[in-house]
């Protein structure tokens, strides 16, 4: 997973080796063994920069929610609720994951 730094001053915080820890474990839970992308020789609107985008918003999202303690993660992409996954991310924290129409 390539990690690089998006801030918003007086709304971020420096993450620590157990950060980064429960940022690769839901990256491995949500998208196996992805090959790493060079996304620096990529275009911004590129197929491959979009899918890591992507990808990287996916776990991202996750983190806070596991992170800040939330209840409910609410969501229309059916990847983070795949037999194979669910448990998985509920196990890391997730506490509950659901459809909007479930919630």
């Amino acid at each position: 997973m390539l990690i690089w730094d998006v801030t918003f001053w007086d709304r971020c915080i420096w993450a620590n080796e157990e950060m980064v820890g429960l940022a690769r474990q839901i990256e491995e839970v949500l998208f196996g063994d992805a090959k790493v992308i060079d996304i620096a020789a990529e275009k911004d609107n590129s197929a491959v920069f979009r899918t890591w985008l992507n990808r990287t918003c996916d776990v991202h999202t996750m983190w806070c929610h596991i992170h800040h303690g939330n209840d409910v993660f609410i969501t229309s992409d059916k990847n983070f609720l795949k037999a194979s996954k669910l448990p998985r991310l509920l196990e890391l924290g997730a506490k509950s994951i659901c459809l909007p129409r479930d919630a």
